[in-house]
């Protein structure tokens, strides 16, 4: 579980970042030397983050369902992309060392063409030194399970290919990129004397980086040659995963780390700084809605295995985009700026929706597993906590759109008695009712078990029991909040189309948004639970599953939907493209 979640994790951070690479140096800006190794390095990143859901799965079943032909496939891709990404590196470091030792050869011979040129020799060599990955692959199949293994007929086989891929797939590489680093530096240390010492420091990480992330996997695949155990198979796993950290790291390290990158994150936080200080009048726009959490269904036996994989997958994403998203508000609206009313909101709604993603991770091995491992303890409180938080963060929603509504409607009573104590006051009591509303999740709350399995499920003694929590959930946790919300935002709509007239409605359009997804998000839920009193099958309980999920989402969200939709932010957010376009130019 916890390989495939880090896997995961890094498959995201990989697709996101290198995609961005991909966009930026293949469509938005002129194609230079610099950005044919960005786009080339990026490409080769980007495909093997994509080929890593085979892997992910394979590591969660611990069976191969993909066949022969995927089996051989999905190796010989990964191994491309790990021999491709090293050669790319090295002409990097290349391409780098010539232009500092010989800049006016390398203005005059340093071309597009030579650089693709360079580009195509590396993927080919690497295609060579990745084919014995497909060659040997092979499939294992008994009656219990099916595996993807590696059929070597010789020892002399097995030894070749574990020192060919140690030979080019690391020493060597690692000896140019040091060499190359070496010439760098001394040729800086030469020109630049008193100058700062910042190109040591980067290519100092950048060597690190490299020896870091490939030495174990290759020392782990070495002493496999000779000794088999657990520990050697374990680490050889966790070599494998830190090797597969560079997809998502190269891209910070080789086109993020401008030389004035820094300023331009600080300045990209002080933006975000300010969103928080926007008062109501401005910003009459952030919204919706939010989180999640909800019942884990019991049984999950109607979870197919790709279904299973594929939710799991989802929630391992929303549980790191929500701990970083509303962490950072956190920090910010707890530790960074001003206390005032609006600070108060954000910094509960954040907590709300933090506290649900660090509880998500039980749901997710429950999901993956099929199986409570955690006890009756845990089974009732991590359900308690998940309805704390999913009616704590509905209910503060209302008190948000109330607090907004009487700032425009009555802009003198709220400038003289919109106080931050009343604002904890108001925030205290929506945590208290919640917890009231959230008990029968921990009453109701219990373990089967059987010979095979642990279930943590529902346990309801009458269907009355049943239909009334249902029921009350769906009139306290959507219905009347959903009713309020929208009150609220007709009275500001209709007041600012008074005073705005002929303005710009994109307060209109926002406001729209919010209500939409506080909808979209929690209506599937309540109707699959309100349908589930009476129909009881498998499309039901998927449906549940689904839905599920899909109000869970809304725990990521809420940062970008309350705190990072500030007036200014799209101009931010462009300023920041630019900064990042401007990287890729930066000679070496």
């Amino acid at each position: 579980i916890f390989l495939a979640t880090v896997n995961v994790i890094m498959m995201l951070l990989g697709i996101i970042g290198n995609g961005l690479v991909i966009w930026i140096a293949g469509f938005k800006m002129k194609k230079t030397v610099n950005t044919v190794w960005y786009l080339s390095l990026a490409v080769s990143d980007f495909l093997f983050c994509v080929f890593l859901p085979f892997n992910i799965t394979y590591i969660v079943k611990r069976e191969w369902s993909f066949g022969l032909f995927m089996c051989k496939l999905t190796s010989f891709i990964l191994f491309l992309n790990m021999f491709s990404s090293i050669s790319l590196l090295v002409i990097i470091s290349l391409d780098r060392c010539v232009a500092v030792m010989f800049p006016e050869w390398a203005q005059n011979k340093r071309t597009i063409r030579l650089a693709w040129v360079m580009v195509l020799a590396a993927w080919i060599v690497s295609a060579m030194l990745s084919s014995p990955a497909a060659y040997f692959r092979d499939l294992h199949i008994t009656y219990r399970e099916t595996s993807c293994y590696y059929n070597y007929t010789s020892d002399e086989q097995h030894i070749a290919v574990v020192v060919c891929r140690f030979i080019f797939g690391f020493a060597i590489p690692l000896l140019v990129i040091i060499i190359c680093y070496a010439f760098i530096i001394q040729k800086l240390k030469f020109n630049q004397t008193g100058r700062s010492n910042k190109p040591f420091k980067v290519m100092t990480a950048l060597i690190a980086a490299f020896f870091i992330c490939w030495l174990p996997y290759h020392i782990f695949n070495l002493l496999e040659i000779n000794v088999k155990n657990s520990i050697i198979q374990i680490g050889q796993q966790f070599g494998t995963t830190l090797a597969s950290a560079n997809s998502f790291m190269n891209p910070f390290l080789y086109a993020f780390m401008g030389k004035n990158f820094k300023r331009k994150c600080y300045a990209f936080w002080t933006n975000i700084q300010s969103t928080f200080e926007e008062e109501v009048q401005c910003t009459p726009q952030e919204t919706t809605n939010t989180n999640s959490g909800v019942h884990s269904m019991a049984p999950t036996h109607t979870c197919t295995d790709a279904m299973c994989i594929f939710l799991a997958t989802v929630n391992v994403i929303m549980m790191l985009l929500g701990i970083i998203g509303n962490g950072l508000v956190i920090w910010i609206a707890g530790f960074k700026i001003k206390k005032t009313v609006n600070t108060v909101w954000y910094l509960s709604l954040a907590v709300s929706d933090f506290l649900f993603c660090v509880f998500l991770p039980f749901n997710i091995t429950y999901m993956v597993k099929r199986e409570w491992s955690f006890g009756l303890f845990m089974c009732k409180l991590t359900s308690f906590i998940l309805f704390l938080n999913m009616f704590s963060s509905i209910f503060l929603l209302v008190i948000i759109s109330l607090d907004r509504c009487v700032a425009v409607m009555f802009p003198v009573w709220a400038q003289n008695k919109r106080t931050i104590r009343l604002a904890w006051v108001m925030v205290l009591a929506a945590w208290i009712v919640s917890a009231m509303l959230s008990s029968p999740a921990a009453h109701f709350r219990y373990l089967h078990i059987t010979y095979r399995e642990t279930i943590c499920y529902y346990n309801y003694t009458y269907d009355e029991q049943h239909i009334a929590v249902v029921v009350c959930r769906f009139i306290f946790g959507f219905a009347i909040p959903l009713l309020v919300i929208i009150i609220c935002y007709a009275f500001i709509i209709q007041k600012l189309k008074f005073n705005q007239t002929g303005r710009s409605n994109k307060p209109f359009k926002v406001m729209t948004a919010l209500i939409a997804a506080f909808f979209i998000c929690w209506l599937p839920y309540h109707i699959f639970n309100l349908s589930e009193i009476n129909v009881k099958n498998s499309i039901i309980q998927i449906g549940q599953q689904f839905g599920t999920t899909l109000a869970s989402a809304n725990s990521f969200m809420n940062p970008f939907l309350y705190a990072f939709m500030g007036k200014d932010f799209k101009r931010k957010f462009y300023a920041l493209w630019s900064k990042i376009e401007s990287t890729f130019e930066e000679e070496a």
